[in-house]
């Protein structure tokens, strides 16, 4: 059995072996930073922490290989900071030959490892919040011939993966090469030409070998390419009909009307969207496998546009959304309205594909409407039971929806009804309370008697609970013995309070009286 650990001062437990891990929550990245809760329980005793995860800047670099004595120009220019408006300011390099750490102001260093080996680079960037990502790297370094070939045999693996994993839509296909800043055959021919000159190297002199083999190293940094094109990161959503994203005022610049743009416009919208169209919404990000990790290039975001009615034709979407359009997947009429805000006219289309710059998927929101003039309007009823302060009901304008009016002669019939059921039930009441009685005790000698023995047990100040233990065992029912104390406490009670009301005196029975008292019962002033 594990031994247990008492002390009151702070213990420092080293959970690595644990190799905790938890599932991403719903819309990473974008939906990232946010409260954790960590709960540990050992033995059914439970601790726990609020924490939270933020987004940091994510590292990247190449190359990953380079020879010994020759200067590896190294390339951080694909990380970034936790976002558009929060670039990388700063790198921190560890060569992780024991030098001292290098930082630079840009994404760039070159550094000569003057042996062999494999090292650990640590790079650490810093963006304009604050926050730190860092990236650990496996740099190998061989001889200048060996690592020479070895990276150019690599570049002619990945080149021609890389080729099988682009696209068939001519669209994103281009993007890539966009994004990338790559030309298929450009890149081919490049590449052959550099092992060209890679094989008449070998054969120079030592000194002109290494001097040649140094500058095809420099030229190998810079013809660098995806092992393949990934999907990194999937997200599905659906836009509903909802009230706070319609807006009117948009279909009115895509229709041209100057139609009553008010909130019942926004839920004659919303209406008619939930009626007549479905939209889904989906999105992937397409990345760049390099052999330093993924690189994201964009995203590819597709809303589905699904008709519920045969009579959907001509009508609009209006799409708001984070970051910029790089392209489109297909010839749309579609207008600028606002920053962010794109409206399309929709006649047969029933998908609109986009490719932008942004992964904040879950700040995309969508709707569907036509003409203004085209809506059905929900008229605003006085009498539907709803009191619709926006449409200006209220209790003078409808009091049917907003507070009835009710007449005098109604308040008092109301009122009389109501005395009227009290005098019934007081009477249903009393006679139940006899009838009750009769039915307890067999005559009224079984009454007279427990009673007696009641009131005795009282005026000795006898606790009642040592009052009913007596007759319990003495045969009596528990409803009886509940009862009889009952009435022996109240019957004087309400005795007493009627002579004091009348100004009558007590004649008699004042130590009884107080003795009675004395047991809960409250004497009256």
């Amino acid at each position: 059995k594990p031994a247990k650990l008492n002390t009151s001062s702070f213990v420092t437990i080293d959970l690595t072996a644990l190799d905790l891990k938890t599932p991403l929550p719903s819309g990473y990245p974008d939906n990232f930073a946010k409260d954790w809760k960590i709960k540990a329980t050992i033995e059914g005793e439970s601790v726990s922490a609020n924490f939270v995860i933020w987004k940091v800047p994510t590292v990247s670099l190449k190359p990953l290989t380079g020879a010994v004595g020759f200067p590896i120009r190294f390339n951080a220019s694909a990380s970034r900071g936790t976002s558009s408006v929060s670039p990388i300011t700063s790198f921190e390099w560890d060569f992780g030959d024991g030098s001292e750490p290098v930082v630079t102001q840009v994404a760039y260093a070159t550094y000569t490892y003057t042996a062999a080996g494999n090292y650990t680079l640590t790079l650490k960037a810093t963006d304009t919040s604050g926050l730190t990502g860092f990236g650990t790297f496996t740099i190998r370094v061989g001889s200048s011939v060996g690592a020479v070939g070895s990276i150019i045999s690599q570049r002619f693996i990945d080149f021609r993966s890389f080729q099988r994993s682009l696209p068939t839509l001519a669209f994103e296909r281009n993007l890539i090469l966009e994004a990338l800043g790559m030309d298929e055959q450009t890149f081919s021919n490049s590449l052959i030409s550099l092992n060209e000159s890679y094989k008449r190297a070998l054969f120079l002199p030592q000194a002109e070998r290494d001097q040649q083999l140094s500058i095809i190293l420099g030229q190998l940094a810079d013809v660098s390419v995806p092992s393949k094109i990934s999907d990194s990161f999937s997200f599905n959503a659906e836009f509903v009909p909802d009230v706070d994203v319609a807006n009117p005022e948009y279909v009115n610049a895509l229709s041209g009307e100057q139609a009553l743009s008010n909130v019942d416009a926004k839920n004659a919208i919303a209406l008619w969207q939930q009626e007549h169209v479905e939209l889904s919404f989906s999105a992937k990000v397409k990345s760049a496998e390099f052999a330093e990790g993924p690189e994201p290039l964009f995203s590819i975001v597709k809303i589905s546009l699904s008709p519920l009615t045969q009579d959907v034709s001509d009508y609009y979407l209006i799409i708001s959304m984070p970051g910029t359009i790089l392209a489109s997947g297909g010839t749309y009429t579609s207008q600028e309205l606002a920053p962010g805000v794109l409206g399309f006219t929709i006649s047969a289309e029933r998908d609109i594909v986009l490719a932008v710059d942004t992964t904040e998927f879950s700040e995309f929101k969508a709707f569907a409407s036509p003409k203004l003039s085209e809506l059905q309007f929900i008229e605003d009823i006085c009498g539907d039971d709803i009191c619709d302060a926006a449409s200006g009901e209220d209790s003078s304008s409808c009091s049917l929806d907003c507070g009835r009016k009710i007449p005098g002669a109604a308040i008092f019939i109301t009122i009389l009804l109501s005395l009227l059921a009290a005098i019934v039930i007081f009477f249903i009441w009393r006679h139940y309370a006899r009838d009750y009685k009769k039915r307890l005790f067999k005559s009224k000698r079984d009454h007279d008697s427990i009673m007696s023995f009641v009131e005795k047990g009282l005026v000795l100040k006898l606790p009642p609970e040592s009052i009913k233990q007596k007759l319990r065992k003495a045969g009596w029912a528990e409803e009886q013995i509940n009862y009889a104390i009952d009435e022996a406490i109240r019957v004087p009670e309400e005795k007493a309070g009627a002579r004091e009301s009348l100004g009558g005196k007590e004649l008699s029975g004042e130590k009884p009286k107080k003795g009675l008292f004395s047991f809960g019962s409250k004497k009256k002033e």
